[in-house]
């Protein structure tokens, strides 16, 4: 079975890091409670959007694009709005035993596991931006406000 690949290593395949970028990046992201690509956004290393391109290209994850795909404010009682918060994750659309998922991490296999489980459905995620993640949406017409990702 092949290894999954890690956001470092992408990272470096595509040029967009070096290596000793990577080590000082892998040291550092955990004090400050943020995963790699968000430490690498935040230090200005990298865009979000260099990130979300990485991802979507090399694991093959189609990008969130609001038009495709608008919410189906029906779903929100597949995801409880504290799971949603969890796993940074909004239902979009449900076809058949398919959902459809607009994630900040789409290889966060144990955020798409826990979906599948408790909604009983496959899981197809898609990558978004913190600020389409955040952005006002159905969801924020029906409850509060969508989960944050800081």
């Amino acid at each position: 079975m092949a290894r999954k690949k890690r956001l470092g290593e992408m990272l470096l395949e595509a040029g967009l890091i070096d290596e000793a970028g990577l080590q000082q990046a892998l040291k550092n992201h955990k004090k400050h409670g943020l995963k790699l690509g968000q430490y690498l956004v935040r230090q200005g290393l990298l865009q979000e959007s260099q990130i979300i391109d990485i991802i979507s290209d090399l694991l093959k994850v189609e990008k969130y694009h609001p038009g495709k795909y608008p919410m189906d404010v029906t779903l929100i009682t597949l995801v409880p709005a504290e799971v949603a918060k969890k796993y940074q994750l909004v239902p979009l659309h449900k076809k058949g035993h398919l959902l459809t998922v607009a994630m900040l991490d789409p290889m966060d296999i144990e955020a798409l596991d826990a979906v599948e489980l408790l909604a009983n459905v496959e899981v197809e995620p898609l990558i978004c931006t913190c600020l389409l993640y955040t952005s006002p949406s159905p969801r924020d017409r029906t409850r509060s406000r969508m989960p944050s990702s800081a």
